[in-house]
């Protein structure tokens, strides 16, 4: 088995339990019975990340914008190692990283409204993508220094 089927493999391990770990936190938690009794909750589709920023707590922001931002850097990270590692096009590639990325926590936003019963909120999309976009620059960059120390060590 060479290298590459190895690192995909692994990758698909790896997907596999970030998407439990995904999906228990933005679906399977809370108390749905108590929600229940309150019917669906509103759609925020007005951003307010930086009204949250002035007003809340340091506490707050960090578990609000850090935590929704590092929840999809794996994401970004893991896709294309998995799907398009083989992607000549690093432009081509970031941008069927970025789409998949914000197709998914769209569809997530979409579920929690209806399985969860937790608010639509657009900033949660926002935040999503940026980390989707880090995490696929997290891969460049490693897949770039991967790639200049193999041909320093050729060189030697």
């Amino acid at each position: 088995m060479s290298a590459r089927n190895k690192i995909r493999i692994a990758g698909v391990v790896l997907f596999i339990l970030y998407l439990y770990f995904l999906l228990h936190i933005t679906l399977f938690t809370g108390h749905l019975l108590l929600q229940l009794k309150t019917g669906l909750p509103p759609m925020k589709l007005q951003p307010t990340i930086v009204h949250l920023m002035l007003t809340k707590s340091i506490g707050f922001i960090l578990r609000n914008l850090v935590g929704n931002i590092l929840l999809f850097v794996p994401f970004g990270f893991l896709i294309p190692i998995i799907f398009l590692s083989t992607q000549k096009k690093p432009g081509i590639e970031a941008t069927a990283v970025i789409i998949l990325g914000l197709l998914t926590t769209l569809t997530i936003e979409i579920l929690q409204r209806f399985v969860a019963l937790r608010i639509f909120d657009i900033d949660d999309i926002i935040l999503n993508t940026i980390g989707v976009i880090i995490g696929y620059l997290i891969y460049r960059l490693s897949k770039l220094l991967i790639m200049r120390g193999f041909k320093t060590k050729e060189e030697c």
